[in-house]
């Protein structure tokens, strides 16, 4: 919940309670994202999807969506990753360029451990 809270938090509703049934979608879903830095990958993958976050139409991702199974298997599969655009004349990017990129959008999240509690 914390680490939704901050990697999602300013852009989505912020979680305010575990309930039952989100306690259970969570260890479900644990068996597949097993560590910490798993669950920030997970996060991450999601704050750059322009679908999911509602920077595409007025619908945004919500929290236990995230958590259900089959919608946590097309996040992890890249079936809500944003599209390549129309081809231009514009230089591809490298590699440097793309984590340089996401270095700078994630550069307010701290490092986790996996000791540390979700």
């Amino acid at each position: 919940m914390d680490l939704f809270n901050e990697i999602l938090g300013q852009d989505m509703a912020r979680v305010q309670k575990l309930n039952h049934n989100r306690k259970t979608l969570i260890r479900a879903r644990s068996k597949d994202l097993t560590t910490l830095n798993h669950w920030r990958d997970y996060f991450l993958k999601i704050q750059m999807s322009d679908f999911l976050m509602g920077r595409k139409t007025s619908w945004k991702a919500s929290f236990d969506w995230l958590l259900k199974d089959s919608n946590c298997l097309k996040i992890i599969e890249g079936n809500y990753d944003n599209k390549s655009g129309p081809v231009t004349t514009q230089a591809p990017k490298s590699v440097n360029d793309e984590l340089a990129a996401m270095q700078a959008a994630t550069a307010h999240i701290p490092e986790i451990d996996d000791d540390m509690v979700f």
